[in-house]
């Protein structure tokens, strides 16, 4: 567009709407009026009356000429502002040009940034980021699909979950947690034969959407590969961790038709696996709808009955091999619920693992079971020793070491007068998360007894690694101890070897008959727990055994009772 100052004084050439060039014609009027008047006003002027008409000629030509000038003037000027608006017209083309060549490249950038981000929200919407696995909206999109075009193969639906997981997390932090996952996913990948779909539902939840078998058998096959597969251990950060896997399984059609009842199914026997042992798993069965209820059931009755006072500690007694004296208890959790009578602990200590009520309780038994040993020590039996049985849950909580030194302050007992009990199964969670506190209460004087040794595959790894003090042989090793079992009692044998050459205290659990005990005793076998010595005793009656095997009467003046052998 030309200045509003040309356009004003010299007129100007505007571009239109439509591409029309237009002229503005002002200064062709002001020449043209100039023009008019300067020519009537020779004819018509009276001061011009007397010029000859020759005179006027030529005044009218110099008029015409001066007008002409203007009138070639103007034209130059026409022509200067047109080529000028053709500059800017060109001008303002290339640039609209440009710009709209710009907005076509960012508009063609934007939809391709668009469509990319478009596509990440919907890789991210059914992908796992962790481990790159389809997650569970993937898994809800596709299982029925994959279900109904079965092909008439057996297909299954697999829930794998990593056993105690939380217990890396509160451990190792999460961000090993989540490189364990990411191994995990890579491990159980590695495993799964071509027709077999892994998903990530979430933590350190897997399906897998087993398909293409001919048989069931086939399922168990893939089930125990997956098991067998995660006994070695997982390379994190340079590190060896073991981690187990528990599978609950649900095939179809036998076990339901849709993908909502084959999860139902699925999740029922994966806690059926994890209540059992870890390690293992197992194929749904309608029967396990009753347990599920039971468990219920016992949990309801579970949060009450600490404060109830239901619980009760039995003992049972350790035999010193070498002297036959009674060398010390085992104290055991017993539950006597109004409702549900006598509560197996197998089916109430998993439940309060679950619940974490195993905390507070944990603590209760601490508690009582060193208030007994005191009174056997104020009843004259100073070298008895008691042994508490420790859960996962209780050594991760960070005040455990304070809470153990509480619990013997609070009932007068030293250090050295207790031992606690840990599984190897606790030690494959998180060997290194309670090495430090178990060393600190070994330097203390607090014993440390490796529960069912033998029974796992790193059993000699956790003796190099830990303060252990005393192994308990697995009772499966000497319920094999018989004339016809050459092989395994060599087994049990080169066990207590080993531990008396390390300077260990062996225990052989579960002893039962004669011929154990010979067999103990000839392998200088340090104690002995079981029924062959009593069964597991309320503490009145504890306290009256330790009375028989001595020979004496006691009395315990705060009670009032008196026992008498």
């Amino acid at each position: 567009m030309v200045d509003s100052r040309e356009k004003n004084s010299c007129g100007s050439i505007d571009c239109g709407y439509e591409g029309k060039l237009e002229a503005n014609g002002f200064i062709f009027r002001v020449v043209t009026a100039y023009l008019l008047a300067g020519v009537s006003w020779i004819f018509l002027s009276d001061s011009l009356l007397d010029m000859t008409v020759s005179d006027k000629k030529v005044l009218v030509f110099i008029c015409i000429a001066k007008g002409l000038g203007y009138v070639l003037v103007s034209a130059l000027l026409f022509f200067y502002l047109l080529y000028r608006a053709q500059q800017k017209i060109e001008k303002a083309e290339g640039e609209l040009f440009a710009r709209n060549k710009e907005l076509a490249s960012a508009h063609r950038s934007l939809s391709s940034s668009t469509r990319k981000y478009q596509l990440q929200l919907q890789y991210s919407a059914y992908h796992d980021f962790l481990t790159g696995l389809p997650n569970r909206n993937s898994f809800i999109g596709e299982a029925p699909g994959i279900l109904n075009n079965s092909n008439h193969s057996i297909q299954a639906i697999m829930f794998v979950d990593c056993d105690d997981f939380r217990y890396v997390n509160d451990a190792l932090g999460h961000s090993v947690g989540d490189l364990v996952i990411a191994a995990v996913s890579q491990k159980m990948s590695s495993l799964l034969t071509r027709d077999c779909r892994l998903y990530r539902l979430g933590d350190d939840e897997f399906v897998i959407l087993a398909g293409g078998f001919g048989q069931a058998g086939e399922i168990e096959l893939l089930a125990e590969c997956i098991i067998t597969g995660f006994m070695e251990p997982l390379q994190v950060s340079g590190s060896s961790l073991y981690i187990s896997v528990s599978i609950g399984v649900a095939i179809c059609p036998l076990h339901g038709t849709d993908r909502d009842t084959l999860m139902k199914n699925a999740d029922i026997a994966l806690n059926k696996a994890k209540e059992a042992s870890k390690s293992r798993f197992v194929i749904y069965s309608p029967e396990m709808n009753d347990a599920i209820a039971e468990r219920v059931i016992i949990e309801k009755h579970l949060h009450t009955a600490l404060n109830a006072n239901e619980f009760e500690l039995y003992y049972q007694p350790q035999i010193d091999l070498p002297t036959g004296k009674i060398a010390g208890f085992e104290a055991l959790l017993r539950w006597k619920s109004p409702v549900l009578g006598l509560v197996p602990p197998l089916k109430f200590i998993k439940i309060a693992e679950d619940t974490n009520m195993i905390i507070k309780l944990g603590e209760w038994v601490l508690e009582e079971a060193c208030f007994f040993n005191k009174r056997l020590i104020q009843a004259g039996f100073e070298d008895c020793l008691i042994s508490v049985n420790i859960s996962i849950i209780q050594l991760l909580q960070k005040d455990f070491t304070d809470m153990v030194l509480q619990k013997l302050k609070k009932a007068g007992l030293s250090p050295g007068q207790l031992e606690i009990e840990i599984t190897e199964s606790i030690l494959m969670e998180s060997i290194d998360a309670i090495g430090q506190k178990l060393q600190f209460l070994r330097r203390l004087g607090v014993g440390i007894a490796l529960d069912d040794f033998g029974k796992g595959y790193s059993s000699l790894n956790y003796i190099k690694k830990l303060p252990i003090t005393t192994i308990k042989i697995d009772k499966t090793f000497v319920d094999d101890i018989s004339g016809e079992a050459v092989k395994k009692e060599d087994l049990a044998g080169a066990i207590m070897s080993m531990g008396q050459m390390i300077g260990l205290c062996v225990v052989a659990e579960g002893v039962e008959t004669r011929e154990q005990w010979d067999y103990l005793v000839k392998n200088n076998c340090n104690r002995i727990q079981g029924y062959i010595i009593s069964k597991p005793l309320p503490e009145e009656k504890a306290i009256q055994l330790c009375v028989k095997a001595q020979g004496r009467e006691v009395s315990f003046p705060d009670s009032g009772l008196v026992y008498k052998a």
